[in-house]
């Protein structure tokens, strides 16, 4: 059992499209739609969760309790995400790529050296093979070259499960709709480093290529404590 301080802000951006000056057919200046959009408003919500995540009888389980929204104080058993997009079991991200049972199922390319932080770090894709058939997730791995443990992973777009990327009409034109998931690994105990921070977000990418920030949702993972319960059963 893993008992955590969940600390969440939700951020959404609203945009609208940015007009510009052209000629009408009888020769008049008007406003006419651009191929830009605008930030119109943005909305940040925040929460604060008392999370545990269980492994019993070798079946995982999550438990939140909502302690504050917008700072207001709450305390909501068993609350749901309000969030439109996350992300479970982030502790065994590294397991789902690197175990010795996966190894079998992936092709992995050392792409380049970056560091992260003070730690130096070799990047390495993660790319499932043909006979995958059940984790079809790619990834970008950052590995500590000092003790080869997972510093960062960066799930790819198409990887990403239950979320269709959609195109959205405009009067600028047509605009598809991007996800990017990645997972900090900061906590390290016992030579086993766990989620310290996740970071999700959700583009508006223009034909042309330029990118708007639709929703960010960052989370951050504090006070780790584990426990150790036990059962005994007397006849």
């Amino acid at each position: 059992m893993r008992n955590i301080a969940k600390e969440l802000k939700d951020k959404k951006n609203f945009y609208r499209i940015a007009n510009t000056w052209g000629t009408s057919p009888y020769g008049k200046t008007v406003l006419v739609p651009g191929g830009l959009l605008k930030l119109n408003s943005t909305r940040i919500s925040s929460y604060l969760y008392d999370y545990q995540l269980i492994n019993k009888e070798k079946e995982l389980q999550e438990q939140r309790t909502l302690l504050k929204k917008n700072n207001r104080k709450k305390n909501i058993e068993n609350a749901k995400l309000e969030t439109r997009f996350n992300a479970k079991y982030l502790v065994y991200g590294p397991v789902g790529f690197l175990s010795r049972y996966w190894q079998n199922y992936f092709n992995y390319k050392i792409i380049r050296q970056e560091n992260l932080g003070e730690i130096q770090a070799a990047i390495i894709i993660a790319a499932p093979k043909p006979n995958n058939k059940e984790n079809r997730n790619y990834s970008k791995i950052w590995i500590n070259e000092k003790d080869s443990s997972i510093l960062q992973i960066e799930w790819e777009p198409e990887s990403i499960y239950d979320f269709d990327g959609k195109n959205i009409a405009s009067m600028s034109g047509e605009f598809r709709t991007v996800m990017m998931l990645s997972v900090t690994y900061g906590f390290e105990k016992n030579g086993v480093r766990f989620p310290s921070r996740q970071l999700i977000q959700e583009f508006l990418v223009s034909e042309s290529g330029e990118r708007y920030l639709r929703n960010e949702i960052i989370t951050n993972f504090n006070d780790y404590k584990f426990f150790i319960v036990e059962t005994e059963v007397k006849y």
